[in-house]
């Protein structure tokens, strides 16, 4: 799954350069939104690394509405690659996890 996170990466314009290892002892599909928390997790750290959001602009989103977010161009390109990492990860995805 590493290496196809990395091609996704690199198809969404992100640098090649990243080696993603996961490490899990819980298993895909389970029910505890794991795989959800670690796409969010990695669309969201390749945007710091990359400088395309700063830790200010992600820590207001904890006290964003919903409806605001959905507003907020940077959060749906981070939400969008989320999505695309669970669905690899998942075969399918929500939408609710990411």
């Amino acid at each position: 799954i590493e290496s196809e996170i990395s091609k996704l990466l690199n198809e969404e314009g992100y640098s090649a350069n990243y080696e993603i290892t996961v490490v899990s002892e819980i298993p895909p599909k389970c029910g505890l939104n794991s795989s959800g928390a670690f796409s969010a997790a990695i669309s969201t750290a390749i945007n710091l690394i990359e400088g395309r959001i700063s830790p200010y602009e992600i820590e207001s989103w904890q006290t964003s509405s919903l409806s605001l977010l959905k507003k907020n161009e940077i959060f749906n390109k981070i939400f969008k690659l989320a999505w695309k990492i669970d669905e690899l990860i998942q075969s399918e995805s929500s939408g609710i996890g990411p």
